[in-house]
């Protein structure tokens, strides 16, 4: 076996591995962008309560919780390939369910913290205004109906 065919063996065993973990990527972008979204408010929320913030101490933080999020992903993702899959297709026809449910429990621990930074700076949760939009938004519906039915 000489130098080149190695090589061609390691790059196909390369790109199969990333093909195996094509359908992490999605959800692992999802769940950087709520880390970076989180780090961005919690950077926001030091600096607002008097806090140092550094930039090590923020990168060792992102870090740590994208290394943590992306295996907490990655192990899901292989115990729903290699068993839950097909039992859980059983019932419900959607693969990769328990990858998914496991990304969506990330995302919200991170909303969560998003939301109770903004409440603690604020007064007012993400949550609350969102409600709050949704009664208004009704409000204007049901008062539109009403002169539409007055018309």
């Amino acid at each position: 076996m000489d130098g080149n065919e190695l090589k061609t063996i390691i790059a196909s065993d390369l790109v199969s591995l990333v093909a195996f973990f094509t359908p992490l990527a999605g959800m692992v972008l999802l769940i950087t962008f709520d880390v970076l979204g989180d780090t961005y408010v919690g950077r926001s929320y030091a600096k607002w309560s008097g806090k140092v913030v550094t930039s090590g101490k923020t990168r060792v933080g992102f870090i740590r919780k994208m290394i943590t999020y992306s295996v907490a992903i990655l192990f899901s993702f292989l115990l729903d390939h290699f068993i839950l899959n097909d039992f859980i297709k059983m019932v419900i026809d959607k693969d990769y369910l328990f990858t998914i449910i496991s990304t969506l429990f990330l995302i919200n621990i991170e909303y969560t913290s998003i939301d109770e930074k903004v409440k603690w700076r604020t007064g007012k949760s993400i949550t609350d205004r969102i409600g709050d939009f949704v009664r208004r938004l009704k409000d204007v519906i049901v008062k539109a109906k009403d002169i539409k039915a007055e018309l």
